[in-house]
């Protein structure tokens, strides 16, 4: 129920143009490794914007969809952070003032980001290997030519050592004197479209979200930005030891409860769509809050901010009287210009962290007449 009622309204938001299509993600980008049409890299230009208390934020860009990690490597298609488009962090060439004992566990650190880089090298190498347009040109040739290791000697790597380029931001590329970004050009995108659905050496079985016969995702998305949890994201949907494996499913991971790779990134992005927005979500101790209306009007998600929690957002306190006035009485009301109706679907959903878990705290399915009057 739960996740039915997620992929709905990640369908909702994405014909309504608020959320990124399947095999896509909304990321927090800080920069873009500016290249000329050979592959050098020219500049880094900072993409953060300032929020409404003027603080600097990473800027949400859409992305081809990540690839979920711990402690393995897996790169990105065409944005990630440092050790793998550059080779490098900032927390080796801190390190590398330091005694004896941290530079050699520097010295250990370096050789992993040497793998990371050379992962994502052969990951676009890959990809690209029969693209023929400019930004497909240029990205074959910033990765065939940099050098990790004598990435401290270039100047324009100098120029950013007392800021986060070289620590955990995320970067896209963009090629000189060009407007858009790489994940923008149509080439790259009919590419990763084309690879993301390619459905060779994947487990095909019947979803149980939508029950559709689809591939299995393996690996459910990770959920970010819950109080308590890792920053790499929880899962909601996981399978981590054989007591949780079914009969004949031991180490099948995903297999054991088959919910397709479209209604896992469905939810998944709904969540995090949420999660994201304060007109979506709230912090009641250690839980965060997540709630929406089946046909995605946030005025609905400002009312319930605004009555249980004092959050001030569109709707102003004269207006809310007006509204729990009529639709306490299963009346529809207008309130500036939107048409708020007691028949209308209403969600709450309550998660928790546990390590890289999620746990559902509670679940609340109603409409939003009842939700009024309760």
């Amino acid at each position: 129920m739960i996740l039915q009622s997620l992929v709905q309204y990640y369908e909702t938001l994405e014909s309504q143009g608020k959320i990124a299509k399947p095999g896509w993600v909304s990321a927090k980008i800080s920069y873009a490794l500016c290249i000329n049409k050979n592959g050098k890299l020219i500049e880094i230009l900072p993409l953060k914007e300032q929020d409404k208390k003027g603080k600097e934020i990473p800027r949400s860009m859409s992305v081809p969809e990540g690839t979920k990690r711990s402690v393995n490597i897996a790169p990105q298609f065409l944005w990630d952070n440092s050790k793998y488009l550059l080779g490098i962090n900032l927390e080796s060439i801190i390190t590398e003032k330091d005694n004896e004992t941290i530079k050699k566990s520097k010295l250990k650190k370096a050789k992993r980001e040497q793998e990371c880089f050379l992962a994502a090298k052969k990951l676009h190498l890959e990809f690209l290997d029969k693209a023929k347009g400019s930004y497909a040109q240029a990205i074959k040739g910033f990765f065939k030519n940099w050098n990790p290791q004598e990435a401290l000697n270039n100047s324009i790597i100098n120029k950013h050592l007392e800021d986060d380029v070289l620590s955990k931001a995320n970067f896209v590329f963009i090629l000189e004197k060009e407007l858009s970004y790489a994940q923008d050009d149509s080439e790259l995108k009919e590419i990763w479209d084309k690879t993301h659905t390619n459905t060779s050496g994947k487990k095909i079985g019947q979803c149980l979200v939508t029950g559709k016969v689809a591939p299995i995702a393996l690996l459910h998305p990770g959920i970010r930005g819950i109080r308590g949890g890792q920053p790499a994201g929880c899962s909601l949907v996981s399978f981590n030891d054989n007591a949780y494996e079914s009969y004949g499913h031991v180490k099948d991971q995903g297999l054991n409860a088959p919910v397709s790779e479209y209604a896992t990134f469905a939810y998944t992005a709904a969540l995090n769509y949420m999660v994201s927005s304060p007109t979506h979500s709230q912090l009641l101790g250690d839980t965060t809050i997540v709630f929406w209306e089946q046909d995605a009007v946030e005025a609905y998600g400002d009312v319930f901010n605004t009555a249980v929690t004092g959050t001030s957002g569109s709707i102003e306190q004269k207006d809310l009287l007006d509204i729990f006035e009529h639709i306490s009485k299963n009346q529809t009301v207008d309130v500036k210009g939107i048409t708020f109706r007691p028949d209308n679907e209403f969600y709450i959903l309550g998660l928790t962290p546990n390590a890289a878990r999620l746990s559902i705290r509670f679940f609340w399915h109603n409409t939003f007449g009842e939700l009024i009057k309760n």
